[in-house]
């Protein structure tokens, strides 16, 4: 019986885990003119390597200060963790190549500042999606 039980918790857990690990989209504001990214393409706008949409509007990138879904977006699209972003960012200032994203404190106001910024791109948690905004798939 005890077998049985732990086979049964086991194979939860291991549906459960990989369907959380998926749950981070890429939102927008309605007008940007994409609804695919590649990975490339995304990586190179959360480094400040991509500044401009197609036709030309600015993009501007947010993501959150930190949590979950922070850690989670970073390691699945950016192939890094949290310290390696902020390094990437530092030594970017540092030398003056760039600016970091503007980071929030929760995924409310990444939801918000992408609603009302024309050109906005961030993450959240597909659970807390809501309002007008596009959902980018990533390629």
């Amino acid at each position: 019986m005890k077998k049985t039980v732990l086979l049964c918790l086991i194979l939860l857990v291991s549906v459960v885990l990989p369907a959380r690990a998926g749950s981070i989209v890429v939102v927008a504001h309605t007008d940007v003119p994409v609804s695919a990214l590649s990975g490339d393409e995304l990586q190179r706008i959360f480094l400040g390597k991509k500044m401009f949409w197609n036709g030309g509007r600015r993009i501007f990138p947010v993501c959150l200060k930190r949590g979950g879904t922070h850690e989670s977006f970073l390691k699945s699209y950016m192939d890094m963790n949290v310290s390696q972003f902020d390094i990437f960012w530092r030594q970017a200032v540092f030398v003056g190549t760039g600016t970091p994203p503007t980071a929030f404190g929760s995924e409310r106001e990444v939801i918000d500042f992408v609603r009302k910024t024309p050109g906005g791109v961030g993450y959240v948690d597909s659970s807390n999606v809501q309002g007008e905004l596009k959902i980018i798939k990533v390629k």
